[in-house]
């Protein structure tokens, strides 16, 4: 949704007739492309931001934070990961959170997220969120990529543990890049609605 993506960079590089290409460049010199950044109260179930959810949430890693630190883990994995589309629309962004479980065993029973209905978990849970864009868009203007339902997108996941890590996450550092799909006739699109 363009809600979605004003919160890391300028729709379309404009607003009313204000050319803002500017602030779209100096997103892509921070790399908002390569980074998941945490948000908390803007994607809680509380929250007005207008958006859809182009896929189902799954889980794509799993730590054990008993142990996390205690026993050894590469400082460094990359894996390539496949998301189901499930409605057709434009992505500007993956979104993505922790999920807290008392054991895998009891993970559906007893698990803290946040998709609670408590204000407070919902305003405090963070979601992270790491833009994504077409590969031939320009500096000035963050396009959204085009998907269809029933389509499958491949993710390159890096996970970055120890002094690999560049944030000062407490537990592992996840990145993702979305690998360009072969040409397949895919129209994309310069318009920003709604999803």
């Amino acid at each position: 949704s363009t809600d979605l993506a004003s919160m890391f960079s300028v729709p379309n590089g404009r607003w009313e007739y204000l050319d803002l290409t500017v602030w779209n460049e100096e997103a892509h010199r921070h790399n908002v492309l390569n980074k998941m950044v945490p948000y908390t109260k803007w994607l809680g179930s509380h929250s007005t931001l207008a958006r859809k959810s182009l896929s189902t949430r799954r889980c794509v890693y799993d730590v054990d934070l008993s142990t996390y630190s205690v026993v050894p883990l590469p400082e460094e994995t990359s894996t390539t990961i496949s998301i189901p589309i499930s409605a057709s629309g434009r992505a500007h962004a993956l979104v993505g959170s922790w999920v807290a479980f008392e054991s895998l065993e009891q993970r559906e029973s007893l698990k803290l997220d946040s998709q609670s209905d408590y204000l407070g978990r919902s305003l405090t849970w963070p979601h992270y969120v790491q833009a994504v864009a077409l590969p031939s868009t320009d500096l000035g203007v963050l396009r959204p990529i085009e998907v269809r339902a029933g389509q499958e997108v491949q993710v390159q996941l890096v996970v970055r543990n120890g002094n690999m890590k560049r944030t000062g996450a407490a537990g592992p550092e996840l990145s993702f890049s979305v690998i360009p799909p072969p040409t397949d006739g895919l129209e994309t699109s310069n318009k920003q609605d709604e999803l």
